[in-house]
């Protein structure tokens, strides 16, 4: 086997994976509350390996063939996908249906069709047929309190920092807002929903502050930085698939035709 052929392979399923990621951040970007995705690549030995051994090696036998499989361990690999949930741009809307949650681990709590529990980041609400609270983009149900869908009949409410909402003067409900201690337990669906796994750690929060009315969350993701990582992950694929086209044309050409000569 030719090693850097499988090196180069390995290069170039690690950045169509990156290129997927990139370019779904990059459709994102006017996307209300949207949290950008990332790759961390590395190889066999760094993430199993700490200690490497020196080089260059002693002999070309036992030594060598370490070397060999040293090599093919350094294939390029996706070791991890993440989400980054650093706060995107606050854009006013003066809509009193419109919410911006003011920490990065902060959550609306909603409810799917089978009554399970999701996780929202996005905050532009509507009130439906059925006079809910829900999510704009998907229909979920606003939890209140109780555990409940939020009900709102009559003139719009006031949403106070701490979720509580008015009707004129009175409290008629308060917005259920989840604290997510660590974020990594958190399943990425569509739709700016995110599914809390088992391990993680999340409690409602009852402090001040939590929250602004009239304000909408932009995506977090920099259409520069996005376009600049398009342009290396395209430049990654075409230098890659040259290192592949070298490999097994070139190289092979020049060792059937130079090296394998037998001379008179």
């Amino acid at each position: 086997m030719q090693n850097g052929y499988y090196n180069a392979v390995g290069g170039m399923v690690t950045s169509f994976n990156r290129l997927d990621v990139v370019t779904n951040n990059l459709a994102n970007v006017n996307t209300t509350s949207f949290k950008k995705d990332n790759l961390i690549v590395g190889d066999y030995i760094r993430i199993h390996d700490e200690k490497r051994k020196e080089l260059p090696l002693g002999n070309h036998t036992k030594e060598g063939a370490k070397f060999l499989h040293r090599t093919m361990d350094r294939v390029p690999q996706v070791v991890e996908e993440y989400t980054d949930f650093s706060m995107g741009t606050l854009r006013k809307t003066d809509n009193k249906l419109d919410l911006v949650l003011n920490k990065d681990n902060l959550f609306f709590s909603t409810k799917d069709a089978k009554g399970n529990m999701l996780l929202s980041k996005k905050g532009n609400l509507a009130i439906d047929s059925q006079s809910r609270l829900v999510n704009k983009s998907n229909g979920n149900p606003i939890m209140g309190a109780n555990d409940k869908p939020i009900i709102l009949t009559g003139q719009s409410p006031h949403i106070d920092s701490d979720g509580n909402i008015y009707q004129g003067n009175e409290i008629v409900n308060k917005i259920q807002i989840y604290e997510v201690n660590n974020l990594k337990y958190l399943e990425k669906k569509s739709d700016g929903i995110y599914k809390p796994l088992k391990n993680g750690i999340y409690s409602l929060v009852n402090n001040p502050n939590a929250l602004q009315q009239g304000f909408l969350e932009g995506s977090n993701v920099n259409p520069v930085i996005a376009m600049t990582n398009l342009i290396i992950v395209n430049r990654s694929i075409e230098f890659n698939q040259k290192a592949m086209t070298t490999q097994m044309d070139d190289m092979n050409n020049e060792a059937i035709n130079k090296i394998a000569v037998v001379k008179n």
